[in-house]
């Protein structure tokens, strides 16, 4: 029986004390579980395959691919565009600009200052009031009506001058220029034909006619067929910026 009683005795004692709760850096007691819980390390979240994003590397090489072709379709239509831009400026410039005759470009440069142009224009005003037959005061009238922009009045002045000696081709021609002026196209290449009648080999009379027919009225083939007799008689005639006629006249359209 007593036997008996100790093998109840070490049945029923008591389990093993538990170790002491542990203290932390401040003196302050952790529970197990709490020691438990700070030491377990913090687990890394991986992204799910479904919401990856392509890298931005795809997108930059893509706009850089873009931004090349469109530098190489510049490049390109520069190198077009260049080829075509000296005509472009000889045309405008054909356009814009007619030749003044012989006569009109021996005239004496315009004096400095507005006291020196009024007062030669006084002056032939008084020679032609002095000598209504003045053929040469009346020419000289006119271009300087001419070079102060003063179209009607050097188309009277050319006027006067011709109802005393109708046959002169410069006076037709910058007469023609006047009436270009006053954008009277048809009367200007009416005076830049009969000048170029009178004087066949009068190339600025041919020239400016070509001009009118071309930009001004718009009869194409009549004015090269005009631009191509200067040509016959001047292969080497040049445009008002020094580009050769012949080069220019088979770039028009």
């Amino acid at each position: 029986m007593a036997r008996s009683k100790q093998d109840r005795r070490k049945k029923t004692a008591p389990a093993q004390k538990s170790a002491p709760p542990a203290e932390n850096a401040q003196g302050e007691t952790q529970a197990p579980e709490a020691r438990e819980h700070t030491a377990a390390p913090p687990k890394k979240t991986v992204p799910a395959r479904g919401r990856q994003t392509p890298p931005k590397r795809q997108d930059g090489m893509a706009r850089t691919s873009t931004l090349c072709l469109i530098a190489v379709l510049c490049l390109l239509l520069g190198a077009y565009l260049g080829t075509l831009l000296p005509a472009f400026r000889a045309s405008k410039d054909l356009a814009s600009h007619v030749q003044q005759s012989p006569q009109q470009q021996q005239m004496p440069p315009p004096t400095r200052g507005d006291a020196g142009g009024n007062g030669r224009l006084k002056d032939l005003e008084e020679a032609v009031g002095k000598n209504p037959q003045d053929l040469h005061a009346w020419i000289q009238l006119g271009n300087q009506y001419f070079d102060d922009h003063k179209p009607r009045e050097a188309i009277r002045a050319y006027e006067r001058a011709l109802a005393i000696k109708g046959d002169n081709p410069d006076v037709l021609t910058d007469m023609g220029i006047m009436y270009r002026q006053l954008g009277e196209f048809e009367r200007a290449a009416e005076h830049f034909t009969q000048a170029s009648k009178l004087n066949p080999l009068h190339e600025q009379a041919r020239f400016n006619l070509g001009v009118v027919l071309f930009f001004d009225l718009k009869r194409k083939e009549e004015a090269r067929q005009a631009w191509r007799a200067l040509l016959a008689i001047n292969p080497e005639t040049k445009t008002p910026d020094g580009a050769l006629l012949r080069t220019l006249l088979d770039e028009l359209q």
